[in-house]
């Protein structure tokens, strides 16, 4: 997080003067221009801890429960707890807990909006059909979808980032390209480097030719 804040152009050229600033002798802007980049950091820094900050105790505050068979007990578990294997019931307003496999249905149909974009509900059975992509399987229900009718039982397939849903939602988490502004921004920022340094060479050598005959 702090290095992210360390990677831009601006800074290294402020960085670059008040090297200078201090090598000629001026304490003082080279202290304001430190000052100032100190301060651009650290402000940069507090704002992103601040919001993953956020982000991680909202997290920690939303728990989902999904209705489990186990050693012939329904209970109410944590989704995270839950592995492949693992039968679940599905009720009217759930959310399904994971990538499932559907072994009883009632008049069971699901909102897969999430995933598929469809606003139709998809009607659920537990006769096996292959549909034109992966998501398309009636006799399947994926994590995150919701129950919008009807109610069924099915045994874990998969969970967590293994699911149709996680997969997604890891492909969001990656960096993301930048943007035309960020990329502009960027370019402005090395272009002035760019300029900057060839002005400093560019006044020493003229500087040295001028003190040269002199000498």
């Amino acid at each position: 997080m702090l290095g992210r804040q360390l990677r831009s152009f601006l800074l290294a050229l402020l960085l670059g003067a008040a090297i200078v600033a201090a090598v000629v002798g001026d304490a003082t802007e080279a202290g304001i221009i430190l000052a100032i980049l100190g301060i651009s950091v650290v402000l940069g820094f507090i704002n992103e801890y601040r919001s993953e900050q956020a982000v991680e105790a909202l997290h920690s505050q939303i728990r989902r429960t999904a209705l489990v068979e186990r050693d012939g007990h329904a209970a109410e578990v944590d989704v995270i707890e839950l592995v492949p294997g693992d039968i679940v019931h599905l009720r009217l307003g759930d959310i399904v807990p994971a990538d499932v496999r559907l072994l009883e249905v009632n008049g069971l149909e699901c909102d897969e909006a999430v995933l598929t974009g469809e606003s139709a509900v998809a009607e659920k059975s537990v006769a096996p059909a292959h549909g034109d992509s992966p998501l398309d399987l009636a006799s399947c229900a994926f994590m995150g979808t919701v129950v919008h009718a009807g109610e069924g039982r099915a045994v874990v397939v998969q969970t967590g980032s293994r699911t149709a849903f996680g997969g997604i939602a890891l492909r969001l988490g990656e960096r993301q390209e930048q943007t035309a502004f960020q990329r502009g921004l960027r370019d402005y920022s090395r272009m002035l480097v760019i300029i900057t340094g060839l002005l400093a060479v560019s006044v020493f050598a003229i500087n040295l030719g001028a003190w040269a005959p002199a000498a």
